[in-house]
């Protein structure tokens, strides 16, 4: 495709292609292959005046410095991007990029600050009608008050994002949400509602093939298992976990 679109001259399509070559990279975790695909992407967009694709791009960038825990930079260009965002009246771009803020803050542990871009995103994801925008929302709100120990409020939040995903069959967004709220009940010692919950969201990933979650499940009733001091049951879970990620680690390589 990228040598099609270069030799017909299709500027935004060669863009569009690089930037998604290099999101094969960031899948791999190459981050410095998927840093120069989008930086190359980047500058076509800039060439071409292509604002809304611009802003992807930067976007793009910034996320590989999130993943790579390069914080600062991460911020410095999602703020790039959300400015264009604001200025092309681009609503859906901005609720993205106000998440991965809060994200860059939250993997800080500065909560308020990550609080504060997440309520954001949700606004305008409720205000624009992305329901599966505003569960991804309500469910990073979740996250942040059960960081802090405040577990009714997480609860709420999770069972809210779980409520939306049901409603709009969002299987996966359904699974994560059901662990999520078996992680309230692990930390507040109900084990029985934690294992429940977790059993609940295992079987989904089971259904949909999501192996990286159903690895996270799985070690997550180990853990509670263990907490119980079930010590074999603990074992089995861990050692299934194990061999997720082992397996996810193949399907990497191949």
């Amino acid at each position: 495709a990228l040598k099609i679109n270069k030799e017909i001259g299709n500027r935004a399509g060669e863009a569009t292609t690089i930037n998604n070559i290099g999101q094969v990279y960031q899948g791999r975790a190459q981050y410095p292959q998927a840093l120069e695909n989008h930086q190359q992407a980047l500058q076509i967009a800039k060439e071409i005046g292509d604002r809304g694709g611009e802003a992807t791009k930067i976007g793009s960038i910034g996320t590989i410095y999130l993943l790579q825990g390069q914080y600062l930079k991460a911020l410095e260009f999602f703020q790039q991007a959300l400015k264009i965002n604001k200025e092309i009246g681009n609503r859906s771009e901005e609720a993205t990029i106000l998440n991965n803020i809060g994200l860059a803050y939250n993997r800080q542990s500065q909560y308020p600050r990550a609080l504060e871009f997440y309520r954001q995103a949700l606004q305008i994801t409720k205000e624009i009608g992305d329901r599966d925008g505003e569960a991804t929302n309500l469910g990073n709100i979740g996250t942040i008050y059960l960081s802090q120990g405040q577990y009714l409020k997480a609860l709420e939040f999770f069972q809210q994002a779980l409520k939306i995903n049901k409603e709009i069959g969002n299987r996966d967004g359904e699974a994560k949400a059901l662990g999520n709220i078996g992680s309230v009940y692990k930390y507040q010692s109900k084990y029985p509602l934690a294992l429940q919950y977790h059993q609940q969201g295992l079987q989904i990933a089971r259904e949909i093939g999501n192996r990286d979650d159903e690895g996270v499940k799985l070690n997550n009733i180990g853990q509670i298992y263990h907490a119980q001091g079930q010590y074999i049951k603990s074992w089995n879970y861990y050692q299934q976990a194990l061999r997720m990620a082992l397996l996810h680690k193949d399907d990497e390589l191949g």
